[in-house]
């Protein structure tokens, strides 16, 4: 399991990863568009916004950068990378171990 922490209200570290296959192939991410969703234990949706491809690769690189509001609630979330290939179709990263942010609460 990969873990991101945050403190309330801060905008980095940006979340960052490297899209694999389950077989360990590198994802080349050349044309495609990405998107970051992150999602509280009750399923409600915190973010739902566009993510930038850094490295088409392969292995493709993609990231979040934190803005407005993303990181005001403390607690933890699940989140994803979702990539939308040229020909429309979607894959969702991480399919094996999930990805988790921990926002951590701001005490000053």
């Amino acid at each position: 399991m990969t873990e991101v922490y945050v403190k309330q209200g801060d905008l980095l570290p940006v979340v960052e990863g490297t899209l694999y296959f389950e077989d360990e192939t590198g994802m080349d991410l050349t044309g495609c568009a990405a998107k970051f969703h992150m999602i509280d234990k009750d399923g409600t949706v915190k973010v739902d916004a566009a993510a930038v491809i850094i490295d088409v690769g392969p292995p493709g690189v993609v990231e979040y950068q934190w803005s407005g509001s993303d990181t005001d609630t403390p607690g933890r979330y699940r989140a994803e990378f979702e990539v939308t290939r040229p020909d429309g179709k979607t894959q969702t990263w991480p399919t094996l171990e999930p990805l988790h942010i921990i926002i951590l609460e701001q005490y000053a």
